[in-house]
């Protein structure tokens, strides 16, 4: 067995308390150090998955505000559109002389050039006209003229005068039945 050979003075060495203090010292300092480099570890590693996971967000965060951004223009693109077509609803619901208009076209261009328009007045579903013929002859072709025009429900003649110097003056008044087109139609539906 072998001896051990202690050369420090008695009063010097060391207890056995003090060694066992000391061993757990350094046990529970090895451990606190361990934990504090897995805490180290832990929270480097949490800043990294929730610096992607923030990257990740503020990515979709981005890509949802291109989405509303695109759905508000098109939301204002619809409501214009919407506005427009109640518009032009309104405009088309609303009485035109596009009938009366076309049915002068069509007298004016049964005319012969001995009549002369004097006045035109044209009005939703209301024509008046007067008109100046040198002769009778003239004035007798397109009273049968206009007998026969598309679209006049009725015609009255208001006033006929004759003056040996100037002719005949005629007074008209056309009530058309105000019959719209197809595109008019469709779109009031």
């Amino acid at each position: 067995m072998q001896r051990k050979i202690n050369l420090i003075p008695s009063e010097l060495v060391v207890s056995a308390s003090t060694n066992k203090t000391k061993s757990m010292i350094i046990s529970l300092a090895t451990v606190g150090v361990i934990i504090l480099l897995l805490l180290i570890i832990s929270a480097i590693g949490g800043i990294i998955i929730y610096s992607s996971q923030l990257k990740s967000l503020n990515t979709n965060v981005d890509r949802l505000k291109e989405q509303v951004l695109s759905l508000e223009k098109t939301e204002q693109r619809l409501v214009l559109a919407q506005d427009r077509l109640a518009k032009i609803k309104e405009i088309r619901q609303e009485d035109d002389a596009s009938a009366e208009l076309a049915l002068f076209k069509e007298m004016s261009s049964q005319t012969s050039p001995e009549i002369t328009f004097a006045e035109v007045n044209i009005e939703s579903k209301k024509l008046e006209s007067t008109i100046f013929a040198d002769s009778s002859n003239p004035l007798a072709l397109f009273f049968k003229n206009i007998t026969n025009l598309n679209g006049a429900k009725s015609i009255l003649l208001s006033a006929l005068s004759f003056n040996p110097t100037s002719g005949y003056l005629a007074s008209l008044i056309f009530e058309s039945d105000g019959v719209k087109s197809d595109l008019d139609r469709n779109l009031q539906q």
